[in-house]
């Protein structure tokens, strides 16, 4: 079954795999881009530019994984890795910073904030972006030309549970692509097996969409993430949300 999934869904030495898949990309406003007449974001780096001075929305790093996500790969482009963040920190305060309008703790504001006009760009996902465009938020996903980063849920079996043989065989039905057609078509899961059949014109259209973002997405050193985050978590609080 493994062997059906994308590379990036399977995580360092098999413990674990991805079910459904996700990716930290930009969104913006549509409304606010139309009336502006700007063009649709391309780069990571737009959250720099000086015409959204005060209209960047940009997730806490110390509190949310889109935060998290965004500012690695602005510090990647800065020429920084997981394990050195100090070019995303030393550049950040001239670039994005000056035109961060408030730092969130999580997305739940989003949507007010767009309808507002007070947010033009933003990190989020294409799910995201797709239930919010569906209730009526005039709002678009963009794919950074860097890339997206890797966000999904995973699945493994734990040790010494009560029904090994059972948890094995749910772990495994998860990743059938009958599985992942139904958690597709009725709860808008991207699937992370191949060969999954979209059941309708509209979830093929997103797969689709899926398939070429996934040709540039970034994955993360979680080993490194989760050994220096505390560390930046600190830093981020003390310096960046001051």
């Amino acid at each position: 079954m493994l062997d059906q999934l994308y590379p990036a869904a399977r995580i360092k030495d098999d413990m674990a795999s991805g079910v459904t898949l996700g990716l930290t990309g930009l969104a913006y406003n549509t409304k606010m881009f139309t009336e502006q007449g700007w063009p649709a974001p391309t780069s990571w780096m737009d959250l720099a530019d000086p015409k959204f001075e005060g209209k960047v929305v940009f997730q806490s790093m110390s509190s949310s994984t889109y935060g998290l996500h965004g500012f690695l790969m602005v510090n990647r482009i800065q020429g920084g890795s997981e394990a050195d963040v100090e070019p995303g920190f030393s550049k950040w305060a001239d670039t994005i910073g000056p035109n961060v309008l408030e730092y969130i703790p999580s997305s739940a504001k989003l949507s007010e904030m767009v309808q507002t006009g007070e947010a033009a760009i933003f990190p989020l996902t294409p799910t995201a972006v797709a239930t919010q465009k569906a209730r009526g938020i005039p709002m678009e996903y963009a794919q950074p030309k860097e890339g997206s980063v890797l966000l999904m849920v995973a699945e493994c079996v734990t040790a010494n549970n009560g029904s090994p043989a059972m948890a094995q065989k749910l772990a495994e039905f998860l990743l059938t692509p009958q599985a992942q057609s139904a958690a597709l078509e009725f709860g808008n899961q991207i699937p992370s097996n191949l060969k999954t059949q979209p059941s309708n014109p509209a979830a093929q259209a997103t797969v689709d969409k899926f398939k070429v973002y996934m040709k540039t997405v970034n994955t993360l050193d979680w080993d490194a993430v989760n050994a220096l985050r505390p560390e930046w978590n600190t830093r981020w609080n003390k310096t960046v949300e001051r």
